[in-house]
């Protein structure tokens, strides 16, 4: 499962085991799928179920809002305090949605690709 992978890696990489999860946030951590015309039914609940997250389980598609939308949902839950963590998987425009908020994220999408292309390059 790559997307299960992914996620261990985002987690991992934040310093989040299955334990510090379970630790940390009793499980209370919710998984937000965006994504349109995709099979995405089932990777919110895989994903919730191979980590053991007791949190909401969402997929979203609503055609060109869906990573707004799961994005809006996990920000609701979480100032809502019905959970410790989300976990959010956005598809696809993720980096055009990203730059519209970059503001509230503090995510500068065109800055980071520039110094990827200059890295790249060696510019």
């Amino acid at each position: 499962m790559p997307y299960a992978e992914t996620v261990w890696r985002l987690l991992e990489r934040s310093g989040l085991t299955r334990s510090a999860i379970r630790a940390r946030y009793e499980g209370k951590v919710g998984v937000y799928i965006g994504a349109t015309g995709t099979d995405i039914a089932e990777l919110a609940n895989s994903i919730s179920s191979f980590f053991d997250l007791e949190g909401p389980s969402i997929a979203v598609d609503t055609m060109c809002s869906s990573s707004a939308m799961a994005i809006h949902l996990a920000c609701r839950a979480l100032a809502w305090s019905a959970l410790g963590l989300a976990v959010l998987w956005l598809v696809p425009n993720t980096q055009q949605l990203m730059a519209r908020f970059r503001p509230a994220f503090g995510y500068d999408v065109a800055s980071r690709q520039r110094q990827q292309s200059q890295a790249s390059t060696g510019r």
